[in-house]
């Protein structure tokens, strides 16, 4: 068996092993190459789904079962009670007490429903932000900004500031600080753009 990984048919990342003929394969072929029989695993140990897995609606009507993308007071299809779904953290709430104080409420610029609970913690980290961030370069809804290349049509990726001159990109992490003047220094793995 150690003969069949070893040598010039060494297998690499992504290849699996035929249960049938032992034959190895490449990632793509759904089928052995050799026997025509044996067939892919289904589950895989350390490797990314071959299809990101759709995320089901997040509030699904109590009554009849159908499941909202959008927030809404009640069930579009039958006007039933919805279980809410927090856009963070999950947690669930019934659509006829959301409006009651302390249970969530909906962000107006995504229309995503969060938990009271999600809110307290935003509302805190927008507090420390507010003292960290000079006044210019706060915004009070969040600090997700897009970021585009000088001459490029589309954005490029987002970043967002958190505490402590740390920041969260699309690419990755790095860090924020601000110059004499105000001038924004973002770091980017090892390259600075203001």
């Amino acid at each position: 068996e150690l003969g069949a990984i070893c040598g010039p048919n060494t297998p690499v990342v992504g290849n699996w092993f035929c249960d049938i003929c032992s034959a190895k394969n490449d990632e793509n072929a759904a089928y052995c190459g050799l026997c025509q029989q044996g067939s892919r695993p289904k589950h895989r140990i350390g490797w990314p789904s071959a299809k990101p897995k759709a995320k089901p609606p997040p509030h699904c009507c109590l009554s009849c079962g159908v499941r909202a993308k959008d927030f809404s007071p009640q069930c579009t299809s039958c006007g039933g009670v919805l279980e809410l779904s927090c856009g963070f953290c999950r947690a669930t709430c019934r659509s006829d007490e959301a409006g009651q104080a302390g249970a969530g409420k909906v962000e107006k610029t995504r229309g995503e429903w969060f938990c009271g609970e999600c809110w307290r913690k935003f509302d805190a980290h927008n507090g420390h932000m507010r003292a960290e961030l000079p006044g210019r370069w706060f915004v009070e809804g969040g600090q997700h900004w897009q970021w585009q290349a000088d001459g490029a049509k589309e954005p490029g990726g987002s970043i967002e500031f958190q505490r402590n001159g740390k920041l969260q990109t699309s690419w990755g992490f790095g860090r924020w600080s601000v110059q004499a003047g105000g001038a924004m220094v973002v770091t980017l793995g090892e390259q600075a753009g203001t």
